[in-house]
């Protein structure tokens, strides 16, 4: 083929036959069938508007729609791309690459697309189906392409390294919120038009257009003030540079009319070329990784080589598009293709890219001492390529001394060798026993994922057992239900033995009334001291008064009592929450003493898809069955239901609800099916029981299976990908099914914080934005089915994972 090659500056055209054939796209690909490619083409989507730029982001691809906007396509299913929404930018949306980022603790998804002079703008895609155009972006002089410089470390500022023309390369720091934090916008000249560049450590290649391929230096001690960054190297190359892509010891060029250059490059010095593969189109934007290099190729389509030997490219072939703009790797092996006019084209077969990523690193690590031998660590799940996907195993290690380098680390005494990790920015808790009193302790931990890359060493935290005789969480626990009104008030005490003397001081009793220890609750250190007395209903002071071996007589403040007035005989009262010691546990779920004055009647299963159905529902569960509980029913619908059942119930009288449009008042005194509010669901989940399950402890996290799980619920472990009939595994002692898995249900109450004093019918916040839902579901983990496990969810939404169980209110006899 004949080419067009360059010499100082001056193009030399020896056959304007050839250059003709290459304008109209009749380059090598006419002239020869070419070899096989890597992948296929296994999905189309034709784009509403000319696209220039395209990112994969796990399951979904953004792609710069030009004037149009930043388009979001779900390519969960490859061979059937869907979009998924369209938000305007300032200007014309063009190259794009997407960043995850870890800002307060909540994972954060941004598309960063090119807008020529107004600089790279933040779209924040955390939501996919609603992208949101965050204002912020950097100006430019015009802006070709970026490249991103991130810590594995979400949540610290990354840099964004444009190239922008004959005005050189602007940097930009940003916060992780992207809300515009602090902008370095230093601007640097380089020799050329930059056009593409890529960075390693702080040297910068950039594809410099004419000039090919110069070299900056980005390090803190080369900066000048009065002229930015310095151009330390340059090599021409033989076309004109649009794009390069770093591997290893090598940059590679899409070197327009001339194809693919390869250069050898080390930090500052001059790169070297090795050698250049003329292709056919005007080569424009380059990806390489695993040896695979892909070309995005104007009027040539985009080429694939195989570059393990740098020196010898081996061409495998082409994918043949009308105007292929831009190309990006996906982690699991797939390519996306933007062609300008026919839209995107996913391309697969490949199989999944080797990951040499490490995971993020945890940085949120926080220890506490919650009694004398144990300590209980805290920190948000991180996670692998970025945070895009859970890690494998998380080990802690421990030391007296801080683990702050990879000697100490070293040295540190492993606590658990193979946590397995939750999803990305998820809290997870450890509790570590068998330690020494009053002794100080020191934490860190490392990440591992399934290629066995290990992340960076945490933060080192650290905090001292307890020592000496504590007293916490005194309390009175209100047993409603005999005429005497019976009061229970108890405290937990932190000692390696029993005390000599413990009472309780109730008002002005002098003499004090004996409390015994609690067997049962006897575990993680802690002891559970109770004191049984009569009391007469009303607000009373009282303050606890321990003795033991060891120790100083201990007297916890006087506290003022928070019994209630008049309790109704017949009613009952429970523990609602966890414990702090509970394995699996959020930090919503604050343990605090409930009471009811009423007696309930609740439903034994969940609603099903045929009861349903026959108040006059439509049904639109996606798991579909008489006997399956109904799913994809929204709150509103689910209050709806709960009327619609008590006007075809001759057994009741008055309807629980009020409801005029999609606003929901509850009847005071009625008798009617209602939905439980919270604190019912959970009492009626527990029947009596204190353990993580009601039918015991939790002994293992996420889906790798939990032997008492198994027997009562259906989750992520044994359920497959659906719902399942109801009432297939063991009820409770009280003969409710499935309260630990299956589906969701609806709860009554707003969702919010738990108080941490004694309540009587408690009906949540007053308002909110989310609705409760309790129980677990199939598609859940281990620890999302506990009995005090808990989530809010819009009302207005719907999920093949949610459905309802129905109550009402009783006379208690």
């Amino acid at each position: 083929m004949t080419s067009v090659s360059k010499n100082n500056g001056i193009v030399k055209v020896a056959s304007v036959l050839a250059m003709l054939l290459l304008l109209a796209g009749c380059g090598k690909q006419d002239l020869y069938a070419p070899p096989g490619a890597p992948v296929e083409i296994v999905g189309r989507l034709p784009m509403p508007s000319q696209s220039f730029g395209v990112a994969a982001f796990g399951d979904y691809a953004f792609v710069g729609g030009g004037q149009a906007g930043l388009h979001t396509v779900d390519i969960s299913d490859p061979t059937n791309p869907v979009l998924l929404a369209t938000v305007g930018t300032n200007k014309t949306a063009e190259y794009t690459r997407c960043v995850r980022t870890f800002f307060n603790n909540q994972l954060q998804d941004f598309a960063l697309t090119m807008e020529e002079s107004e600089g790279f703008l933040a779209i924040e895609v955390t939501d996919p189906m609603n992208p949101v155009n965050t204002g912020f972006n950097t100006q430019s002089y015009w802006g070709y392409r970026f490249a991103v410089d991130r810590s594995a470390d979400a949540t610290e500022p990354y840099r964004v390294f444009v190239a922008e023309g004959y005005a050189g390369i602007r940097v930009a720091e940003v916060i992780a919120d992207n809300s515009g934090g602090h902008t370095q916008g230093i601007l640097s000249s380089s020799l050329g038009i930059a056009k593409g560049l890529d960075i390693v450590d702080n040297w910068v290649y950039v594809a410099d257009d004419e000039m090919g391929l110069s070299v900056m230096d980005f390090s803190e001690a080369s900066y000048d003030p009065s002229q930015g960054y310095p151009v330390v190297a340059n090599a021409d190359s033989p076309g004109w540079a649009e794009d390069v892509a770093i591997e290893g010891d090598y940059a590679f060029v899409a070197d327009g009319w001339e194809g693919f250059t390869v250069f050898r490059i080390d930090a500052g010095e001059t790169p070297v070329l090795v050698t250049n593969l003329d292709l056919s189109g005007y080569c424009q934007n380059i990806e390489v990784r695993d040896h695979l290099v892909g070309l995005a190729s104007r009027n040539g389509g985009t080429h694939f080589l195989d570059v393990t030997d740098p020196a010898a490219p081996i061409l495998l072939g082409t994918i043949v598009t009308s105007d292929a703009a831009d190309l990006a790797f996906g982690e699991d092996g797939l390519v996306l293709v933007i062609d300008r006019d026919e839209g995107l084209v996913v391309l697969g077969g490949r199989g999944a890219f080797t990951d040499h990523t490490p995971p993020s690193p945890i940085m949120s690590l926080e220890a506490e001492g919650v009694n004398t031998t144990a300590m209980y660590l805290s920190w948000y799940a991180t996670g692998d390529d970025y945070m895009m996907r859970p890690a494998t195993s998380i080990e802690v290690r421990r030391s007296a001394t801080p683990i702050e380098d990879e000697t100490a680390w070293a040295d540190a005494t492993p606590v658990d060798a193979a946590i397995v990790p939750e999803a990305p920015g998820e809290a997870m808790a450890l509790q570590v026993d068998d330690l020494d009193v009053g002794a100080v302790y020191h934490f860190a931990a490392k990440v591992t994922d399934d290629a066995g890359n290990v992340s960076a060493l945490s933060n080192s935290a650290s905090d001292t057992t307890l020592s000496g005789l504590v007293l916490m969480n005194g309390q009175v626990d209100v047993q409603i239900g005999t005429v005497d009104d019976t009061y229970t008030y108890e405290v937990i005490y932190l000692f390696p033995e029993a005390p000599a003397v413990a009472k309780v001081f109730i008002d002005d009793d002098t003499e004090g009334e004996d409390m015994t220890l609690d067997t049962a609750y006897d575990g993680f250190g802690d002891r559970y001291i109770h004191a049984t007395t009569l009391s007469q209903g009303g607000d009373h002071t009282y303050y606890f008064y321990f003795e033991a071996t060891g120790s100083d007589p201990y007297r916890l403040p006087v506290d003022d009592g928070t019994t209630f007035e008049g309790p109704g005989v017949g009613a009952v009262a429970f523990m609602m929450g966890s414990p702090d010691t509970e394995v699996g546990r959020d930090a919503d779920e604050t343990l605090h003493r409930v009471a009811f004055a009423a007696g309930l009647l609740v439903s034994p299963h969940e609603v099903t898809q045929a009861e349903w159905e026959a108040q006059g529902f439509t049904n639109n569960s996606v798991h579909v069955g008489d006997d399956l509980p109904v799913q994809n029913v929204s709150w509103l619908e689910a209050v709806q239901y709960c009327n619609e059942l008590t006007a075809n119930d001759d057994d009741v009288t008055t309807a629980a609800y009020d409801i005029s449009g999609d606003i929901v008042t509850p009847v005071a005194g009625a008798d009617g099916w209602r939905l439980p509010t919270e604190a019912e669901w959970e009492y009626a989940c527990r029947a009596g029981t204190a353990t993580a399950y009601y039918d015991g402890d939790i002994t293992f996290l996420n889906c790798i299976g939990d032997d008492v799980l198994d027997g009562i619920g259906w989750y992520c472990a044994n359920a497959g990908t659906a719902a399942h009939e109801v009432g297939g595994k063991t009820a409770n002692a009280d003969g409710l099914y499935d309260m630990s898995g299956n589906v969701r249900e609806w709860c009554w109450d707003w969702y919010g914080e738990y108080p941490e004093e004694l309540e009587l019918d408690p009906r949540g916040p007053d308002s909110g934005t989310r609705r409760v839902v309790r129980g677990g579901s199939w598609y859940v983990t281990s620890q999302d089915c506990r009995s005090a496990a808990r989530e809010g969810y819009y009302p207005d939404s719907t999920d093949d994972t949610i459905g309802l169980r129905v109550v009402r209110t009783v006379d208690v006899d």
